[in-house]
């Protein structure tokens, strides 16, 4: 009796482990790649993908890390499918944008209500897909996208 049980219990739990794991319904591939500006890699910035076409593709997001790599993770995926951090997206076209600014505190942004002096350390044109100029092709398999932004 106590074999049936172990086995029994055992299918249960390898079912759900099948069931629950990395499956990866939205076909996302892996992105990840560097941003560097003027030649210098850009720490702590946000690297976001959005889809260049209606309906092709998901919007995805990263962080840059201290040496400007990003891995980039579908930002809404719809509810029935999971993804992993650091997953990537779709197969696609994609328009890019990149953003980092340092608020500075200002004697009248104590309040809630101002905000201190906003200085762009990458240049603000990189914040919009209208003015970024940034575009990436997400293919099946690894995309190493390197994102080389100028300050002028």
């Amino acid at each position: 009796m106590s074999r049936y049980l172990l086995r029994t219990s055992l299918l249960v739990l390898l079912a759900g482990l099948v069931g629950c794991g990395s499956s990866n319904n939205l076909n996302t591939q892996l992105v990840e790649g560097v941003v560097t500006l003027d030649g210098q890699t850009v720490d702590g910035a946000t690297v976001e993908f959005i889809p260049a076409e209606n309906g092709e593709g998901l919007a995805a997001s990263g962080f840059t890390d201290n040496a400007g790599k990003f891995n980039l993770t579908v930002l809404n995926p719809p509810e029935e499918n999971q993804v992993e951090v650091g997953s990537g997206t779709t197969p696609g076209q994609y328009q890019v944008t990149v953003r980092k600014a340092i608020v500075a505190p200002t004697p009248e942004s104590s309040s809630r209500q101002t905000m201190g002096k906003k200085t762009y350390v990458v240049p603000q044109k990189y914040e919009t897909v209208r003015t970024s100029g940034l575009t990436a092709t997400v293919t099946e398999g690894s995309n190493n996208i390197q994102l080389d932004l100028q300050s002028k």
